[in-house]
């Protein structure tokens, strides 16, 4: 569990979208199971970066995800595709840079769940800056691994 970095301000489009929009643009799926659980994704009206990282799922097909929502600096977004774009022969390389890209995201107060299936919002909320926000991989709260 972690709290929210204060300093991690989503963009004001995110924060006005609507049930039914589709806020977010999936630029590179770090994770998936039947869909994307986490993701590097980014604003649809200005290109914010954020790192979406799957909390839970219901629904059929487990489609209906809930997110915790950190913000990603616009060097380290850019830096990631780049890196994740050139490819590399070195097996460990992906994993590194992933871990890097974690570390450096921000997590943010919001949470958000998504129809994976063409990203629509289902629900955003801010649990305020005193809120504890799972920060385990989904892999061990879902999973068990």
């Amino acid at each position: 569990m972690a709290r929210p970095d204060p300093g991690a301000k989503i963009c004001d489009h995110l924060a006005a979208a609507q049930p039914g929009d589709t806020p977010l643009v999936v630029d590179v799926a770090l994770d998936d199971a039947g869909g994307m659980t986490d993701a590097l994704v980014r604003c649809s009206a200005c290109d914010a970066s954020y790192l979406i990282e799957l909390l839970s799922w219901r629904g059929p097909k487990f489609g209906l995800r809930t997110f915790r929502l950190s913000t990603v600096c616009e060097a380290d977004a850019a830096l990631y595709r780049r890196d994740i774009a050139r490819g590399s022969c070195d097996l460990n390389r992906a994993d590194a840079e992933r871990t890097a890209l974690e570390q450096q995201a921000r997590l943010s107060s919001c949470i958000i769940e998504l129809d994976v299936d063409g990203m629509r919002m289902l629900r955003f909320e801010d649990v305020g800056a005193d809120a504890d926000i799972s920060v385990a991989s989904w892999r061990t709260t879902l999973l068990g691994r």
